[in-house]
């Protein structure tokens, strides 16, 4: 009798944690794009799998979404470096912006202060992006930035495309130009918005557009991203931020967690984006085939 209430007690202990979690709900939270529903269903699925229930909050603004997470109706969602330092603290200092590294480092720091802990960052940024035709990039033998400079100022009239915030913010294009050397007259420019850039390069009504670095067209053959040489642009790669009192609580969060980021690269979010917004497949299942491929689900 006394080893059957032993093994009955182990067993009960080693069901426990999961039995905790299935009684305990997590709320996922997400911004209004497809690269931060996918991130966020990731997250669903993996805690869905080890037995939470979870609710998803989508379609959320930046300043909502923070607000929720420090007042506690979200547990975690994606934020993005440069987001955190630019728009929740009001960073200025450039250099700290471009410097993957030091910017996360701060953020992390910072935000501890607020009772925010960050897990690993993906391994991608989608900052700013300058685009080209593949046909426009191989004519003037453009690859990345400086090579732009260098086309623009021996006086080619290319015609750039951009959103009308993109060209007077502090890491947008005016400064851009200044950082690399080039000035575009506004004459050169037309501004619209970022679902009719692609189409404009195409169509060749401009030759230069501003994208993002994880537009799914960039795996066109049709358009190459040009390369940031001289790092202008600021760092936005995203992590997971959760309340420090739910990782208190549940540890296992950020152990479970923490490896997702570092498995996120610039071609792999690009390539998810691109199944669902290209090839029309659900993002849930999106997410789901790249999780089960990768290990983090059964």
């Amino acid at each position: 009798m006394k080893k059957q209430l032993v093994v009955f007690l182990i067993s009960w202990l080693l069901a426990a944690p999961l039995a905790l979690a299935s009684t305990e709900k997590i709320v996922v939270g997400a911004k209004t794009f497809t690269e931060q529903f996918l991130l966020a269903r990731m997250v669903t699925l993996i805690l869905q799998n080890d037995g939470y229930q979870v609710d998803e909050r989508m379609n959320v603004t930046t300043r909502v979404l923070r607000e929720l997470l420090i007042k506690g109706e979200v547990d975690i969602y994606w934020e993005y470096t440069g987001t955190a330092y630019s728009a929740l603290f009001q960073g200025k200092d450039t250099t700290i912006a471009r410097d993957d590294q030091k910017l996360y480092s701060l953020i992390r720091d910072r935000d501890l202060e607020n009772g925010v802990t960050w897990l690993q960052p993906a391994l991608f940024s989608n900052g700013w992006k300058l685009v080209v035709p593949r046909t426009v990039a191989s004519h003037y033998e453009i690859s990345n930035i400086s090579d732009l400079a260098r086309v623009v100022n021996q006086g080619q009239s290319l015609i750039f495309g951009m959103e009308t915030q993109f060209y007077a913010r502090p890491d947008g294009f005016q400064k851009l130009g200044s950082f690399y050397g080039f000035v575009v007259p506004k004459s050169q420019i037309l501004f619209m918005g970022h679902s009719g850039i692609y189409g404009a390069m195409a169509r060749g009504q401009i030759q230069v557009g501003m994208g993002y670095g994880t537009d799914p067209q960039l795996l066109d053959v049709e358009f190459i991203g040009l390369n940031d040489d001289r790092s202008f642009f600021p760092v936005y790669s995203p992590a997971p931020t959760l309340k420090t009192a739910t990782i208190t609580a549940h540890p296992e969060l950020a152990t479970r967690l923490d490896g997702l980021g570092p498995r996120l690269d610039q071609e792999t979010m690009i390539r998810l984006i691109h199944a669902v917004e290209v090839k029309k497949q659900p993002f849930g299942e999106v997410a789901k085939t790249w999780l089960k491929s990768n290990g983090f689900l059964q």
